[in-house]
């Protein structure tokens, strides 16, 4: 029997780069998207109230039960209903079935697919609460998605939510491949425009069935950074009217408030009194 081990190879360049940026990611966006956060210190709990605008809510006593917003609870159906144009029956439910089991995770629903010069990209959320940016259609990983969880699902901080993001490196040894950093959430049907500024260049997401998904190409010599998270989404209305505002480069966890009286995240350390009211998601 021939004891021998076969010579070492080399992985495609295009797949170094991937497991250099999926590992990269891993690190931070673990840290990032945590939502079990220990208690904020004081310069953070304000940074919580100013970054979503919420109204600083009254004292009270440690024994009372906190106060029940005035908001009115989602009913079925009136989470955004996909219907993603140009996508056949079967080929969405192979996006569905193949981004999840990836995950090992079930009922993933297609929001949104968007093409571009770095392929196709997938936004899909599970009725379990996880977001999913599932880049399509590479020779070594057909289905590549990245997944984070998004919580109370029908429930965001304000009129817009980031839920998830996904970077890879370019391919400048492989046929020019090139790189993509892609941000992508959830908004309220008021909302109508979601651009992302970094350095100076703003670019406009994709906005369909109460998402955004917004890809940012960037060139084949591109490397992810070691911290991916940078630049600025902001939320309009038909108007123009900025109706929130998200620095990626300070995104924190925080506190949810749900009309019931429960907090996400359940069991978190943060001050209930720091917890602003939950915006349906419709």
């Amino acid at each position: 029997m021939n004891q021998t081990l076969p010579p070492t190879r080399d992985l495609p360049p295009r797949a170094r780069a991937r497991i250099r940026a999926h590992l990269e990611l891993t690190v931070t966006r673990r840290r990032r998207r945590t939502w079990l956060a220990p208690a904020l210190s004081g310069v953070a709990a304000l940074l919580l109230i100013a970054f979503f605008a919420w109204p600083d809510p009254a004292p009270r006593d440690i024994d009372r039960p906190p106060a029940r917003p005035s908001v009115t609870t989602p009913t079925p159906g009136q989470r955004p209903a996909p219907d993603v144009p140009g996508v056949s029956p079967a080929r969405k439910a192979q996006i569905e079935q193949s981004c999840a089991t990836m995950l090992d995770v079930r009922d993933a629903v297609l929001y949104q697919l968007v093409e571009d010069a770095a392929g196709e990209g997938a936004l899909l959320y599970t009725r379990s609460g996880m977001a999913i940016d599932c880049q399509l259609g590479e020779p070594e990983t057909p289905y590549n998605p990245t997944g984070a969880s998004t919580a109370a699902l029908d429930w965001l901080p304000g009129p817009m939510s980031f839920d998830t993001n996904y970077a890879e490196a370019g391919g400048d040894d492989w046929l020019g491949q090139p790189g993509l950093q892609s941000y992508s959430g959830r908004v309220t049907s008021d909302v109508a425009r979601v651009t992302y500024t970094d350095s100076g260049l703003t670019q406009r997401a994709a906005l369909a069935n109460g998402t955004f998904y917004l890809r940012v190409v960037r060139p084949a010599d591109w490397v992810v950074p070691a911290d991916p998270l940078s630049g600025v989404l902001r939320a309009y209305d038909a108007d123009g009217t900025v109706l929130a505002t998200i620095d990626l480069s300070t995104y924190h966890p925080f506190c949810l408030r749900l009309p019931d009286g429960s907090l996400v995240p359940k069991g978190s350390a943060v001050d209930p009194a720091l917890c602003g009211d939950g915006v349906a998601w419709r």
